[in-house]
């Protein structure tokens, strides 16, 4: 795989923001490192997705300590000389992809553009602690679930401020708590 276009190494702070009202939110992920910083925006779905990446990598690394038992270098960032520093980057993410790398000990999350041509290097490359990794997916999963609510009766998504006549109350609106 080719080199990104930016690298923001070893992040100190990753997170996932929701902005507007439910039904109507956009979601983004804020990542900060010494290097700089970045807003990807992406779909509600993209964020369950990553949110699943990162628990399927937390199990790889949990079997793989099982079987070994090897001794782990820790990343430094300052091991790394990058050619952008001070970034500051905003984007609609399209693919993203994980992997894991034992010897260090981080993971890192590579992110092309929206926009994906054959062959295209990554737009941007994180590296993350499992720690901080552990943390988005906590917290991403509670930004993920604080939308709007369901019908208890037919799990349609209910809109604030709105009526829901219900199909399965056989046409009877009631009040939904």
């Amino acid at each position: 795989m080719e080199e990104s276009d930016h690298t923001l190494g070893l992040i100190s702070s990753f997170e996932a923001v929701s902005q507007g009202a439910p039904g109507n939110r956009t979601f983004h992920l804020k990542a900060i490192s010494q290097r700089g910083t970045a807003t990807i925006r992406v779909e509600k779905e993209q964020l369950n997705s990553l949110i699943m990446a990162f628990e399927r990598i937390f199990r790889l690394i949990d079997d793989q300590a099982d079987h070994h038992s090897s001794n782990k270098q820790s990343y430094s960032d300052s091991e790394v000389a990058y050619k952008n520093n001070n970034l500051d980057l905003d984007f609609k993410s399209g693919n993203m992809s994980l992997k894991y790398d034992e010897i260090s000990s981080a993971i890192e999350l590579i992110v092309f553009g929206e926009v994906q041509e054959d062959n295209q290097s990554p737009l941007l490359t994180l590296l993350l602690s499992q720690k901080i990794a552990e943390d988005f997916v906590e917290a991403g999963l509670e930004v993920y679930g604080a939308g709007r609510s369901k019908c208890p009766l037919c799990d349609t998504l209910l809109n604030p401020n709105e009526n829901h006549i219900c199909p399965r109350s056989n046409g009877h609106a009631t009040a939904l708590n």
